[in-house]
């Protein structure tokens, strides 16, 4: 300790009179902030990219890409039942959803639009009568994977960080012992600023809602 003190002494003697014994508890927080900076250089430069790398289509997935701005148009007349997304008053546009999991006991049932009402009671008749497209996608392995995936391939006509009609949202859905992914394109009535959202099981509840009688 005495050789190490002899070594920082003339740093040691910069610091204020009152501070200069407790030099080595100065010395671990500049070394605590210079690891923080090389770890957000580091996450910055090397994984985000790779992350990046690792979400965007795979080969033989390039079918599984979406333009919201080319899907049909919605149903001409609006349902009684509305959609709001955090509050946003939306149409649903795109269902996207696939098996989590491999095995018969994770495939969908015939009819996956009866998992809607597991998100929420009564989502499964606003996506009828909203007239959305339905997608089935491949059974997905990995739980955070599905949103990162789901956002690369579902695109939308306007720039990132816009005000725009277009809200994405994508995570897995969890009821009971029944698990699967699901992907939303919902047009908001007014641009927002919602965008992208990768939602947690839990959060599907607090996301969406529906408002009856609006119509």
């Amino acid at each position: 300790m005495n050789e190490q003190r002899s070594w920082w002494q003339p740093l040691i003697d910069q610091l204020p009179e009152p501070a200069r014994d407790y030099w080595w508890a100065i010395a671990l927080a500049a070394a605590a902030v210079a690891v923080l900076l090389v770890w957000a250089v580091f996450e910055r430069l090397v994984l985000r990219p790779l992350f990046r790398r690792r979400a965007r289509a795979l080969p033989g997935e390039e079918h599984l890409r979406v333009d919201v701005g080319r899907l049909p148009r919605a149903a001409l007349v609006p349902s009684p039942r509305r959609l709001l997304a955090e509050g946003v008053p939306a149409r649903v546009r795109l269902v996207v959803l696939a098996p989590l999991g491999h095995g018969r006991q994770h495939a969908l049932p015939d009819d996956p639009t009866a998992l809607l009402d597991r998100v929420l009671p009564g989502f499964g008749a606003v996506v009828r009568e909203d007239g959305a497209v339905v997608k089935l996608w491949p059974a997905q392995v990995s739980r955070a994977g599905f949103a990162p995936k789901f956002h690369t391939l579902v695109t939308t006509p306007d720039p990132p960080g816009a005000a725009s009609r277009w809200v994405l949202a994508a995570g897995p859905v969890r009821s009971g012992d029944r698990q699967f992914s699901l992907g939303l394109a919902l047009e908001a009535d007014e641009p927002c600023y919602l965008g992208r959202l990768t939602v947690t099981p839990d959060r599907w509840p607090w996301l969406l809602r529906i408002q009856h009688g609006t119509g």
